[in-house]
């Protein structure tokens, strides 16, 4: 049922994205070629938004801008060349692209695992011989050891097929993030205090629902598996008001929220409210696309757990 639904959601993003471009005439006309309004840039090497040159949503050169973007070096891996996302046929070939790489990723581990199939079974024959062999025969040692010798080739050729799974294609980071410091590898806390978090300075607002709270998360991705790698989402983004912890204090934007993810939606970004569309198309996702998306929330007055491995990591918040 979920890679039903997934695929579903693809084709009916595909015909509404050719329907939109018929009605509205080409995707790189003027009068939509820039969004109305301020948006991030993408950095297309390890997918970090980075935010906008200028604080006007309006500007009247959008294109010297895109321009500065290009020349811009990302913050995370340092890589200089940004996509600017208020550039509309940018952000339509971004969504083409990540299709494309979606669909050619799948394909490839189904691939690799009906591959896998005979050398599974033929493992299972080898080593169910060597036994016999070992029990009836065990005075011919020749025989033992060429069926372990055997057993060993084809774990070893087994062993090189699964780790081929692993698809070249596939990331190690989100498709666009915005978390803190060293947030998408922490290590696991060495000392965890658990508490009642407080707000330590003005509280934040949640941005999908609006629900007042210390620190969020917006994900989007294409299915309903909220547990998957962090390389499977389209966006993850995370912030978080200085607060206290059981005495611990967390200043703004060092907290790396990792509870339990609360789905918000499923279905059409367009069928979302204006404000939750211009969020996700500031971040480069448009209208047409088909995504879950969660957004949880820290509350003040709850019960969590805060800890981190060392001072170079940020604060892990974790479910008390």
């Amino acid at each position: 049922m979920r890679g039903g639904g997934r695929s579903s959601g693809v084709g009916v993003r595909s015909a509404l994205r050719r329907e939109l471009a018929r009605q509205g005439g080409e995707v790189q006309s003027r009068a939509i070629e820039f969004a109305p309004f301020e948006c991030f840039s993408l950095c297309m090497a390890c997918g970090r938004l980075v935010e906008p040159t200028s604080a006007d949503p309006m500007r009247s050169a959008p294109a010297d801008d895109r321009s500065r973007s290009v020349k811009r070096r990302c913050p995370a891996c340092q890589e200089i060349g940004l996509v600017d996302l208020r550039h509309t046929p940018s952000v339509y070939s971004l969504s083409e692209v990540e299709e494309d790489e979606s669909k050619l990723s799948r394909s490839r581990r189904r691939a690799l695992a009906v591959a896998l199939v005979p050398a599974v079974a033929l493992m299972g024959w080898l080593a169910y011989s060597g036994f016999h062999h070992l029990m009836r025969e065990a005075h011919d040692a020749t025989s033992v050891i060429v069926q372990v010798a055997c057993s060993f080739i084809v774990s070893a050729v087994l062993g090189w097929a699964l780790s081929q799974v692993k698809d070249p294609l596939r990331r190690t980071t989100p498709r666009r993030w915005r978390l803190p410091e060293h947030g998408l590898r922490p290590s696991r806390p060495r000392r965890v205090t658990t508490g009642v978090v407080e707000s330590a300075g003005e509280l934040l607002r949640a941005p999908l629902s609006g629900r007042p709270c210390l620190a969020y998360e917006v994900a989007a991705r294409e299915d309903d598996d909220a547990g998957e790698s962090a390389g499977s989402w389209r966006l993850l983004e995370q912030d978080n008001a200085a607060l206290r912890v059981g005495g611990v204090d967390v200043p703004r934007g060092h907290a790396l929220l990792r509870l339990p993810r609360q789905l918000s939606s499923a279905g059409l970004i367009m069928e979302r409210d204006e404000p939750a569309q211009q969020y996700l198309r500031m971040r480069g996702l448009l209208e047409t696309e088909y995504v879950h998306i969660y957004e949880t929330i820290l509350a003040p007055g709850e019960t969590c757990s805060i800890g981190r491995r060392d001072a170079t990591e940020p604060h892990q918040i974790l479910a008390a």
